[in-house]
Order: C-alpha cells, then sequence, then structure tokens
C-alpha cells in the first residue's frame, strides 16, 4: 500500500518554439529577482542554454534579476538519495 503524499506542479507551463528567449521577461513579469538555472550537456547541445542566458543577462539591467547558471546536473545521478 503506498504512503499518502502531496504532489505539487509548477503554476504554469511555458512551451513553443523561441519561448526560451523570453525567459528572462517572464522572470520579471513574475517579481523574481533571483533565478537558478540548472542545465545539462543535452541542454547545451540542442542550443536552449545560450537563449536563456542571453534572456536573463538581458534582464538584469531591466529588472535586477541575479541568476546563476548551474552546469554540473548529469543523468543517471552519481549519487543518491536515500
Amino acid at each position: 500500500m503506498t504512503a499518502p503524499f502531496t504532489f505539487n506542479t509548477a503554476p504554469s507551463i511555458v512551451f513553443g518554439e523561441g519561448k526560451a528567449t523570453e525567459i528572462g521577461a517572464l522572470a520579471a513579469g513574475r517579481g523574481w529577482t533571483r533565478v537558478l538555472l540548472v542545465t545539462d550537456p543535452g541542454l547545451v547541445t540542442v542550443g536552449l542554454v545560450d537563449p536563456c542566458v542571453a534572456s536573463l543577462a538581458a534582464s538584469i539591467s531591466r529588472a535586477s534579476i541575479r541568476f546563476i547558471r548551474s552546469p554540473g546536473c548529469s543523468f543517471p545521478p552519481v549519487r543518491s538519495v536515500t
């Protein structure tokens, strides 16, 4: 028998061609001032990371958004969580 649990999802998902270039405006529109951009080598290879970084960088001057890019994720995970 499965123990009871709560599952929460994102309030919205933005999807579509070119949407990666809008991440800075989306963050600013939500009032965010700090963003953690977690990437992996696959996202870099398909070209999704650079547009996100450029959009967030442009938001720094307009909306005072600070961001950190974390490129160190790997799959499968190298460490288990118990």
